[in-house]
Parts: C-alpha cells; sequence; structure tokens
C-alpha cells in the first residue's frame, strides 16, 4: 500500500511544475518531472523508470503543444539508460548525479531544439533562443536533482521500512483468539 505513494508524489510534482511555470518565467528553468524520473529510475531500476518514463511523458506531451509523442520517447529512452549507466558507474559521489542530470538534459533540449528546427521549416533564427534555454534547463536540472533525490530516498525509506502496527494488530488478533 505504501507504493502508491509514488503516483501521488508525481501528481504532487505535477501540480506543483505547471504552478511554477506559469508564475516563474526566468532563464534558469527546470523539468521537475524529469529530475523525478532520475530519481525514481535510480531507485527502482531501469525497467520500472522506463515504464515510468512513458507515462511521465504522456502526460507532459498531453499537457504541452510540442510534437505529440517527443516526451514519451526521450523518457524512456532516458530513464532506460539512467538505469542501465547507473549500477556501472555510480560511486556514491553526489557531484554524478549533478553531472548526469544536466547533461541529461542538456542532450533531451537538444533534440528538442532539433524537432523545432525540422518542425518549424528550418528557421535559424530560432537556433539560439532553443539552445539558451536548453542551457538554463540544463542548469535548472542540475541544481534541482540533490533535494530531489534526497525526498527520493526519504520516501523510499518510508516505503520500505517495515510497519510496525501491521505486527501489533496481528499478534492483538492471535492473543484475543487464544483466549
Amino acid at each position: 500500500m505504501r507504493k502508491l505513494i509514488w503516483p501521488v508524489l508525481f501528481l504532487l510534482l505535477l501540480v506543483i511544475q505547471g504552478a511554477v511555470t506559469v508564475f516563474y518565467t526566468g532563464w534558469p528553468a527546470f523539468d521537475l518531472l524529469l529530475v523525478f524520473l532520475y530519481v525514481f529510475t535510480i531507485i527502482n531500476g531501469k525497467y520500472w523508470g522506463a515504464a515510468a518514463g512513458v507515462i511521465i511523458g504522456f502526460f507532459q506531451d498531453g499537457l504541452t503543444l510540442g510534437m505529440f509523442g517527443f516526451h514519451m520517447l526521450t523518457r524512456a529512452v532516458f530513464a532506460y539508460v539512467m538505469g542501465s549507466v547507473y549500477k556501472n558507474i555510480y560511486n556514491g559521489n553526489m557531484a554524478y548525479h549533478v553531472g548526469m542530470m544536466a547533461l541529461s538534459t542538456l542532450v533531451i533540449q537538444s533534440c528538442y531544439c532539433l524537432v523545432e528546427l525540422v518542425a518549424g521549416g528550418w528557421q535559424w533564427r530560432a537556433l539560439p533562443s532553443l539552445l539558451w534555454q536548453a542551457l538554463g534547463q540544463s542548469v535548472g536540472n542540475g541544481i534541482l536533482v540533490l533535494p530531489v533525490l534526497f525526498l527520493g530516498m526519504l520516501v523510499q525509506k518510508w516505503v520500505t521500512q517495515k510497519d510496525i502496527t501491521y505486527n501489533l494488530d496481528s499478534k492483538h488478533e492471535s492473543a484475543k483468539r487464544d483466549n
């Protein structure tokens, strides 16, 4: 039952992402759902991460005006690659998370720039603006990954800890039956 906290956390972050992007339009932007997906993938593995990436991407595709399917594809590939790479490379340092999140965001946003250029008929005037936005989101996600990682680790600890109230209730019920 405690594993249901992950979808609830996703919906909460979706609402926060939507509300913040309305009120804040500054340069260091962020994609809170991508950062959440990174943390979820690190905790639950590449297959669960890829499945969550498709679901998160579906919601993002539905809520944005971009090319439908772009977020689903990039989130699923991102989660699978991060899940595969994390098990082989991670050595316990936090700089790894910041670097991987920033680099991954930059790659995803660069792919988005390419898609926008193709869809816009190769309007090269938009390229500097798109690359500046990509750099800003890369910086924002790199900064945001550590607090979200800390939150994810707390949630995972809470999910996996043994709930003693069930044990006490079962002992109490068995004691009632014995008397």
